[in-house]
């Protein structure tokens, strides 16, 4: 399993990985009741900070291979994971870049409406459960990302639309997740800083000048 060097365009439907045709998500299904978001209550002590989430795509971050652009959190035991706000379409790709505990950029993790991707491990189409979510692509939807126990878990708007356990070799490469980055966030994209995440110093509210500050 490895991590490709692709720019960040991705412009519509032209960044894939190995595959152009995609098959259709062959994730467990979900039933309504399952459906309904189950993760812990993410309340705390503080109020969870809620910032730009830089794109790592860039010189200043070595495109995504700088961790000072990147976020550095436990995913792989976290009840919580990451809840981000973006702009949901059938054809852009919201993306999170993962790494380990040494800072190797081990893989991304990439969704739209219509397809879903994990490097070396996913390429699937989605789910009909997506289609209630047409027609946001010009405001931000909430969704949430979770690596819990090597099981994959997005939501949107507190929706589960997909989950599929990691085995074998997807399992051993994408267990120990310990900081995430974003990339194509085109400054339109946020994301909750809960208790326990360290964000790295280049990781500002203007992120470093290349977005309004807010």
């Amino acid at each position: 399993v490895q991590d490709k060097d692709t720019p960040e365009d991705e412009s519509e439907s032209k960044e894939l990985d190995e595959d152009e045709k995609v098959p259709e998500d062959k994730s467990e299904d979900l039933s309504k009741d399952e459906a309904k978001d189950s993760t812990d209550d993410t309340s705390s002590s503080s109020e969870p900070e809620e910032i730009t989430a830089c794109d790592c795509w860039s010189p200043t971050c070595g495109y995504c291979d700088d961790t000072r652009c990147a976020v550095r959190y436990n995913m792989s035991s976290s009840d919580r994971g990451i809840t981000a706000r973006s702009h949901l379409s059938w054809s852009h790709l919201n993306s999170v870049v993962l790494y380990n505990e040494q800072g190797y950029r081990i893989g991304r993790f990439r969704f739209s409406l219509s397809r879903i991707y994990l490097t070396g491990c996913m390429a699937y189409r989605t789910r009909k459960i997506f289609w209630q979510f047409r027609g946001r692509k010009h405001h931000k939807t909430e969704w949430k990302l979770n690596f819990r126990h090597s099981v994959l878990h997005l939501y949107i708007e507190n929706v589960q639309v997909f989950r599929q356990k990691l085995i074998g070799e997807c399992a051993t490469h994408y267990r120990d997740i310990q900081y995430f980055a974003f990339s194509n966030t085109r400054c339109q994209k946020t994301f909750t800083l809960l208790e326990g995440m360290e964000r790295g110093e280049k990781i500002t509210d203007s992120c470093e000048g290349r977005c309004p500050a807010n």
